[in-house]
């Protein structure tokens, strides 16, 4: 499981006093259990968001909504243009999972999406709703996923081969687990291939 490496503390020594073994990434993708990523950030002309100055909410351990949307909603052509580099960027790709800094952030995303072909997910989308976007994403049927705060643990969809940070992450094992929903290898009945996993980086992510 992730719960030896939770957030930024180690918690051997609390509860677990040892790990008997460890089971890296790298290691799974070299056995073939998982595809390899590859890693895309901002074109020359095109800026990703700038988050230095945000910090987490001690109290609830996440980022504010009200700060983050100062910053993606500050500018609309920023996220517009951002949208529109991924689009050319995964033109050949088969799925792509974004994940947005709030709620209002992903609507004004999608505006530069092509008309039916994403999903919204967020903790608001009925289930019903929910499940019939996650199917029509599994079919191919969609090809992007635009969510906050849904789909970083337990979402299980091989066709992703593509996953986009349009935010901040303040864990490293949060930012682990996002990609890993790229990592996916095809199921025996899959009609497709796939080769790897893109990760683009728009929030500065791997800086922080």
């Amino acid at each position: 499981t992730g719960s030896p490496i939770r957030g930024k503390k180690y918690i051997v020594g609390d509860f677990w006093n040892k790990r008997l073994y460890e089971l890296s990434t790298q290691k799974l993708v070299e056995w073939g259990w998982l595809v390899p990523p590859i890693f895309g950030f901002p074109e020359d002309e095109i800026e990703g968001y700038d988050f230095s100055s945000i910090k987490v909410d001690k109290d609830n351990d996440s980022f504010s909504d009200e700060e983050l949307n100062k910053i993606v909603l500050e500018d609309p052509t920023k996220t517009h243009e951002i949208i529109q580099e991924i689009v050319a960027k995964t033109k050949d790709r088969l799925g792509v999972l974004i994940f947005c800094s709030t709620k209002k952030h992903c609507k004004e995303a999608v505006e530069a999406l092509p008309e039916g072909s994403y999903g919204i997910v967020s903790d608001d989308t009925p289930f019903k709703e929910r499940n019939r976007i996650y199917k029509a994403s599994r079919r191919g049927d969609i090809k992007y996923l635009v969510n906050v705060g849904v789909l970083a643990t337990g979402y299980n969809n091989p066709r992703i081969d593509t996953v986009c940070y349009l935010r901040p992450l303040d864990s490293l094992t949060l930012l682990i687990q996002t990609m890993g929903r790229g990592f996916r290898i095809p199921e025996d009945d899959d009609d497709f291939d796939k080769t790897n996993c893109l990760v683009l980086d728009y929030g500065d992510v791997f800086s922080r």
